[in-house]
């Protein structure tokens, strides 16, 4: 995982759940986030073939 992006209530909050995610890495950051209201999240990670990758929440998808 390179970059968690979390989108919530407040700066707090979002500052909190990107370390967590960042910590826990891109599939329990994904399935997790599926649980919490309110919060948003854009994940960028690194792919085997040396690429890079993304994933967003659906709520993100008009976004980007």
């Amino acid at each position: 995982l390179l970059s968690a992006s979390v989108f919530a209530e407040n700066s707090v909050t979002a500052d909190a759940w990107g370390t967590a995610f960042m910590v826990m890495g891109r599939e329990k950051a994904m399935d997790l986030v599926s649980t919490l209201n309110g919060m948003d999240l854009y994940l960028i990670y690194g792919k085997e073939d040396g690429g890079m990758g993304a994933w967003f929440t659906n709520n993100l998808k008009e976004a980007f």
